[in-house]
C-alpha cells in the first residue's frame, strides 16, 4: 500500500490540465507533461532571479509534427513570456497556455501561447507600453463566463482585473 501511495504522489506532479499553477507560491523545477497532449514545458527555478518556462514538443513528431515544430527544432522559448513567470494555466480543448509574468526580469503581462501553432501574444495590458518597471501579474483562476481573473501588483498596490476568454473554463487549483 505505501509503494502505491508513493507511485501515485510522484505521478501527480507529472502531469496537469485545467488548472492554474502558480510558481511564485511553490515552484517545483523539471519538465511537467501537459495533460494528454504532444506537449510539456521545462520550468527553471532561479529564486530571487524568478521563474522561467519553455515549450518542448515532447510527443512523436510523426503523430504531432508541422509547420510550426520541425522535427529538429523540439524546443520554444521567448522572454517576452518565458522569463519571470508568475503563474500559467492551461486550457486543453484549445492546447492553449496562458502565462503570467513579471517586469523585474521579464517583460509583464498575460501572453496567450497556442501550442500546436507556436504562437504567442499579449493579451493584458494591451500594450507593452503601459507596462512599468515594478508590475506583477499572477493568474488567480477563471471564474464562470471565460473571465480569467489576473492580480496585478504595481508599486506595492494590488488589485484584480478580469481579461475575457474565448475557450471553456478550466478548473483552478490555485487555492
Amino acid at each position: 500500500m505505501k509503494k502505491i501511495i508513493v507511485l501515485l504522489l510522484l505521478f501527480s506532479n507529472i502531469a496537469w490540465s485545467d488548472q492554474t499553477l502558480n510558481l511564485s507560491a511553490n515552484c517545483s523545477q523539471g519538465l511537467r507533461q501537459i495533460d494528454d497532449t504532444p506537449f510539456s514545458f521545462y520550468i527553471s527555478c532561479e529564486g530571487a532571479l524568478g521563474n522561467y518556462i519553455g515549450i518542448v514538443m515532447t510527443g512523436k513528431w510523426s503523430e504531432y509534427g508541422s509547420k510550426s515544430w520541425p522535427i529538429g527544432d523540439r524546443f520554444w522559448y521567448e522572454d517576452t513570456w518565458g522569463a519571470d513567470v508568475s503563474s500559467v494555466y492551461f486550457f486543453k480543448e484549445k492546447m492553449t497556455l496562458y502565462v503570467a509574468t513579471s517586469s523585474y526580469y521579464g517583460k509583464g503581462g498575460l501572453y496567450k501561447l497556442v501550442l500546436k501553432d507556436r504562437k504567442s501574444s499579449l493579451l493584458f495590458p494591451k500594450s507593452p507600453e503601459l507596462i512599468s518597471y515594478e508590475e506583477a501579474y499572477v493568474i488567480k483562476g477563471v471564474k464562470p463566463g471565460n473571465k480569467l481573473t489576473l492580480e496585478t501588483k504595481t508599486n506595492g498596490k494590488i488589485s484584480e482585473v478580469e481579461v475575457e476568454l474565448q475557450e471553456s473554463r478550466g478548473q483552478s487549483l490555485t487555492p
